[in-house]
Parts: structure tokens; sequence; C-alpha cells
């Protein structure tokens, strides 16, 4: 089967999964444009709608709706167009999917599911923040160790990187690796549907865990208190295990892109 690309905004993405109403017209525009190369559709019905997108009549009233008032999609006489969702600004993804095929009738036929789309547009969205991450922690390791990927780094090198790391914003506190809570709030998900897409990356080999596990020398007599203080001072991220009689902290997991997978076109 041949495959179709289509560039999505990772701004646009984020700022539609704020409400659920936008997210479902979000992906009912980039269905539309997944069916067709003009992003047009000639016969608008709801009936020929479904039969296109392959979804139930109350989801696809209820998106089109949605999608018109939304701005994402918008009627020309008896077409309905998907509008244009990014511009050059934008950090510009692309997402994969198999190519839309007409019937023996000649109506369309979309080959990538609305749950597929979604899907498609979640992961994208998160390679490209583990991706700005790596490169955030690439930055202020060049600068505070010198050396990057185990080789040292010479002084016009470091100083490229010292001014990468100045361009950055400024924080009290640098968050490593990246938790289901964090995952939740910029897709707007519930945990499930977080931690099922986290294992849908690592299991595919688009993302690498490694799983973060302290030694917090807290005396298991003395839990309580110590158990309160290590919080704060780590900012309350992780949770505790007693392995082999010692008091072991789970961090939040760190994950890294797999570059043989995710090329230039998935992130950068």
């Amino acid at each position: 089967m041949s495959k179709r690309k289509l560039y999505i905004s990772i701004e646009e993405s984020i700022l539609a999964f704020q409400s659920k109403e936008t997210a479902e017209a979000y992906i009912f525009a980039m269905m539309l444009k997944a069916s067709a190369r003009s992003s047009r559709i000639n016969d608008p019905s709801i009936r020929n709608l479904k039969s296109i997108l392959h979804i139930g009549n109350t989801k696809c009233c209820r998106a089109l709706k949605n999608a018109v008032a939304a701005g994402y999609v918008r009627y020309e006489g008896k077409t309905l167009v998907a509008n244009p969702m990014k511009n050059n600004k934008d950090n510009i993804r692309p997402i994969f999917f198999e190519r839309a095929e007409y019937k023996l009738d000649g109506s369309l036929d979309c080959k990538v599911s609305f749950r597929e789309m979604e899907k498609l547009i979640r992961e994208q969205v998160i390679i490209n923040h583990v991706k700005k991450q790596n490169l955030c922690e690439k930055t202020y390791k060049a600068v505070t160790d010198g050396e990057v990927g185990g080789e040292r780094l010479t002084s016009e090198q470091i100083k490229v990187y010292r001014r990468r790391k100045n361009r950055l914003s400024h924080t009290k506190e640098f968050h490593k690796g990246l938790s289901l809570a964090k995952v939740m709030r910029i897709l707007q998900s519930s945990r499930y549907a977080a931690r099922k897409l986290m294992r849908g990356l690592v299991g595919t080999g688009k993302l690498v865990k490694n799983e973060v596990l302290e030694e917090t020398g807290i005396d298991p007599k003395k839990f309580g208190w110590q158990a309160n203080r290590y919080m704060k001072e780590i900012g309350y991220g992780g949770y505790f295990l007693y392995v082999d009689g010692k008091i072991m902290c789970q961090r939040s997991n760190v994950y890294v892109c797999n570059d043989n997978l995710n090329s230039k076109y998935y992130a950068k």
C-alpha cells in the first residue's frame, strides 16, 4: 500500500487538544485533508462524509459543526474545504498514513481511521517534546561538563553551546525525564491514554525508555519524616520502592528519541 505524508503544526495540535470539541474538530479537518489532496469534498452531505471517513452520524454532525465554528473547515458553494492550519513560523512535523483510494462506485475511501489519525498526531506532539528536551539536556551537559556523547569539546564548540544555553528559557528548576502527568497535561488526556501512548512509542522503537531508580539512603525505621524531607528536596516527583532492604525512589522515566526511526522528517 502506498503511503502519503501530511504536515501538521505542533503548536496548533497542542492548542486543538485543549478540549474534546476542538480536538474532534481538528481531527475531522485532518481527515478531510487525508482523503483528498485538494482538501476538498465536492459532496459534503452527512451521508457522503460518513461513507468517506467511516464515522457515525452523531459524531460526524458534531465534528463538522465544531470544525466550521473553529475555522478548521469552510464551505465554498457546495464544496467543503479544509483550511490551512499552519504557517511558516510554526513547528511543522509530518505524519504518514495509507493513501486514500476510490471505491468501485467512484466515491472516496479514507484508509486512515479517526482513532488512528488522533494517535498519529498525539505521537508527533510527544516525539517533538522529547526531542526538544533531549536537545536542552545535551546543551546543558555540554556547557557544564564540556563533552557530548563522551567526546571532549573544543573551546569554540563550548562557546557555541553556551550561546545556545543563553537563548533557552531561564528557570530555577531543571526537570529531567518525562512523567505521565506531564504527558497528560500536554495532550489533555487520561492517565490510561497517556500510558498507552508512551508504551506504544517505546514498543515501536520511536522512543527509548530509561528508568531512573535512585538510592535514597532513607532508614526504613525513620521512613516518615525522612521520606517527607527527601520528597521535598526532589520536588515531589516520584514514588518509593523497597528493594533488597533499601528504600529506592522511582523518578520520572527518561525518554530518548531513536535517531534511526525519528529522522529529520519526524523531529529535529
